[in-house]
């Protein structure tokens, strides 16, 4: 029988963002079975992730309280080392610095950054290694070769059909994650690709620039040299749109347990602790209907209401990106 099939896996489980310690007795209590989280302590720690530092345990206290509140629950946490780009320096240091925090109690780190996995994978570092949706693998040809630098989980790309990756979700030897605020459709940037149309832009280009492939021009020029942090994350979230995340369709979503999902990832950790608990509550929601076996068509119905009457405790935040 093959992984992911419903008899033979443990139940699907939720992977939840949190950004501030005294959360995540509130998200447990309510529901959440795995966190993550950044990391942002001085100048020897400031280990970059997607988010800004404010988005992270911002002390080696806090990751202690945190590690001791999980392992409480049985529960897991790891480290969001995410961010697009690490200059030479980081990359120097991180492998060493990912090392102590595993050796401090948590037991993961998610990357992005190729050369980042790749000097991770140089230190053999012992720990559970998730790939980000930010360096996405499409088939299992590609997820081959992460796995051979040694991922053990990755992150579906959001806009990923479930029967275009079952093959990737019936991997024995890899555990897969679904990311989705369930709330509100972030913009995504696709590991830098620009080949998809931009129905809004927020750089200053003409209306003729906005359908972009490839490789053409950017509209913000790079420096020669060695790349700047600021000018890449300015770059890759200047050209988004807002087209849905494929895993908030309902019927999606669906498909994806039944061919083996592990984790349903909630990415609302910049969220205050109300517009958390409103995505757990309608995950938790969809979890339940997913768990009692009903049907297609009644999941789609019933998990469109769970979404409008659950999405009222929801606080609108500030996305400061924009």
């Amino acid at each position: 029988m093959p992984k992911g099939t419903h008899q033979e896996r443990d139940t699907l489980k939720i992977f939840m963002g949190f950004q501030e310690v005294d959360e995540l007795p509130v998200l447990l209590d309510a529901g959440a079975h795995e966190f993550y989280t950044g990391f942002h302590s001085g100048t020897e720690f400031a280990l970059r992730s997607q988010y800004p530092p404010y988005a992270a345990l911002r002390s080696f206290d806090e990751l202690d309280q945190a590690i001791r509140i999980v392992r409480r629950a049985g529960s897991k946490l790891f480290i969001a080392l995410n961010a697009l780009y690490y200059s030479k320096d980081d990359l120097a240091i991180l492998p060493k610095a990912a090392q102590h925090l595993i050796e401090r109690g948590a037991d993961g780190v998610i990357v992005a950054s190729f050369p980042l996995l790749l000097a991770l994978s140089r230190a053999k570092l012992n720990a559970e290694i998730c790939l980000s949706t930010l360096q996405p693998a499409f088939s299992s040809t590609s997820l081959a070769f992460f796995k051979s630098l040694g991922i053990t989980r990755m992150v579906l790309a959001e806009q990923t059909g479930a029967f275009e990756v079952d093959d990737i979700l019936r991997d024995p030897d890899i555990q897969t994650e679904a990311f989705t605020s369930l709330i509100n459709d972030h913009p995504h940037t696709e590991s830098y690709c620009l080949f998809h149309h931009r129905q809004r832009t927020f750089c200053p280009v003409t209306k003729a620039k906005e359908f972009r492939f490839c490789g053409e021009r950017p509209a913000v020029a790079m420096r020669r040299g060695e790349a700047s942090d600021d000018l890449i994350n300015y770059v890759s979230r200047a050209y988004v749109h807002d087209r849905p995340y494929r895993i908030n369709n309902a019927g999606n979503l669906y498909h994806l347990y039944h061919l083996g999902l592990d984790y349903l990832k909630l990415g609302c950790r910049r969220m205050d602790i109300r517009g958390k608990l409103a995505c757990l509550s309608i995950a938790t929601g969809l979890l339940d209907l997913l768990e009692n076996g009903v049907e297609y068509d009644e999941f789609v119905a019933r998990a469109l209401e769970i979404k409008e009457s659950r999405t009222q405790d929801f606080t609108k935040w500030e996305n400061p990106y924009f």
